[in-house]
């Protein structure tokens, strides 16, 4: 397969995915969704933005976008101790993984790029699964009770 089209699998395959989730979290989720939503939103963004070119990402860890993930970590865990919800929980430990396989690559420089690539990326589908189940458990609150209180006190 040409690699060209490989890239635009994969880039379909993670962007086509936030993008509807995060639409379906800011038109239908409660504040929670909607900041969840945002920050992984800039994430994606920022390290599109500053990740090296194709045939060097994954050979060595990349500061800026560990920043990137390392902020986006203590994002969704603020999220997690303030809102009233239990899926950021889940969310922030799943982004923790991302986080780890940083660390696991500066300990050990000869992971192999796929190990790397894998180990930092793979949390990413199943956070949007979360997301999105957050997002479609707020509506059956609201539809349940009228109300979904969004933070806790």
């Amino acid at each position: 397969m040409d690699i060209r089209l490989s890239l635009v699998a994969l880039l379909l395959r993670f962007w086509l995915p936030l993008l509807a989730t995060l639409l379906y979290a800011a038109r239908r989720g409660g504040p929670p969704e909607r900041a969840a939503g945002g920050m992984l939103l800039a994430a994606a963004v920022g390290t599109l933005v500053v990740r090296t070119d194709f045939a060097h990402r994954y050979s060595s860890v990349q500061g800026s976008v560990v920043l990137i993930d390392v902020l986006l970590l203590v994002g969704l865990v603020a999220l997690a101790l303030k809102a009233d919800r239990r899926w950021p929980i889940l969310l922030a430990a799943l982004h923790g993984m991302t986080v780890l396989g940083h660390v696991g690559k500066a300990l050990n420089p000869n992971l192999l790029r796929l190990g790397y690539a894998v180990m930092i990326s793979m949390p990413a589908l199943p956070g949007l699964a979360v997301l999105a189940v957050g997002t479609w458990r707020h509506q059956l609150r609201m539809r349940r009770h009228g109300t979904d209180p969004s933070w806790s006190d």
